[in-house]
């Protein structure tokens, strides 16, 4: 990503801070859920190796367009956050007008699947753009931003196995809960970072909320989040072998909050950045399940 940042014009700098194009773990966030869509929704026992190139293309771009929206909503809150006053719209690098015409580019592939999907694949778009251009108002309004967040950064997993079946099943829909549980816990690390930011610009966070009992909080969420992706696991039919990843994957995430020093921005960081592991955890589990699947792969749209 460094050498291709290298390339850019001195004029593009700011848009590519603006897409998070500097920091592709959001980016692999988003795109994790959507690959386990895949692995799903294939005929075969791996993942359609097309559909994961156009989702990670797809993934990068909507992640920006996401970031975008957030910036505009935050840009007054961010000048008063640490970590976040360097941000182009905040800092004055890129005006409200010039951010609203990369949002529409990078939003782009959001209606190409509504106008090229099938009619399954639009039921979702309906639900993740209202959550997309609004998440960033729940932290004005509510300690648990991290949910909205959680619906809105798993949407790639429906919204793939619409496009690729034109119908949603109760498999996708556990795994889907299931990740936006997992993103909780995540993002709730995450937020460690800015408690103290937080509080002088009154917002809120579940970081605010859990405070010292994270470990408690955490081990909830971590408990649903594995029971979801147990439930769809079974609906799918998996094999024994996802459930032996499925445990890896859980212990994965556990020793994150286990470790994590939550006085730390370094720590934080590092624990975050590690969801990347889970996911692709994830993901090795579901094609190994997939292997000795019990039940038939979905119809094709």
């Amino acid at each position: 990503m460094q050498r291709l940042k290298n390339l850019l014009p001195a004029w593009a700098e700011p848009y590519w801070r603006l897409g998070r194009f500097d920091k592709p773990i959001g980016t692999m966030l988003f795109y994790l859920p959507g690959t386990w869509g895949v692995a799903l929704a294939s005929q075969t026992w791996y993942p359609d190796p097309v559909r994961m190139v156009q989702l990670y293309a797809f993934s990068a771009m909507v992640r920006a367009a996401g970031c975008t929206v957030n910036d505009w909503w935050d840009r007054d809150l961010d000048r008063k956050v640490a970590r976040c006053k360097s941000r182009p719209i905040a800092a004055g690098e890129i005006s409200t007008s010039q951010a609203a015409a990369f949002f529409a580019l990078n939003a782009f592939p959001i209606s190409c699947a509504y106008f090229m999907g099938p009619p399954a694949v639009r039921q979702v778009i309906h639900w993740f753009v209202p959550m997309m251009v609004v998440y960033p108002l729940f932290k004005r309004i509510t300690y648990w931003p991290q949910v909205a967040l959680g619906f809105t950064f798993n949407i790639g997993l429906l919204g793939i196995y619409t496009y690729m079946t034109n119908a949603i099943h109760p498999a996708p829909l556990c795994f889907y809960l299931g990740g936006t549980c997992w993103t909780l816990v995540y993002d709730s690390i995450y937020a460690y970072q800015d408690r103290s930011d937080d509080v002088a610009a009154g917002v809120k966070s579940t970081a605010l909320r859990w405070g010292e009992n994270y470990k408690a909080w955490a081990s909830l969420f971590t408990a649903a989040t594995g029971a979801f992706w147990y439930a769809g696991g079974v609906y799918a039919g998996l094999g024994t072998p996802y459930f032996y990843g499925l445990t890896a994957t859980l212990g994965h995430i556990a020793w994150q909050y286990m470790t994590v020093d939550v006085n730390s921005r370094e720590s934080c960081w590092r624990k975050f950045e590690a969801n990347q592991v889970a996911g692709l955890m994830l993901l090795a589990a579901i094609i190994a399940g997939k292997v000795t699947a019990q039940s038939p792969t979905p119809p094709s749209a």
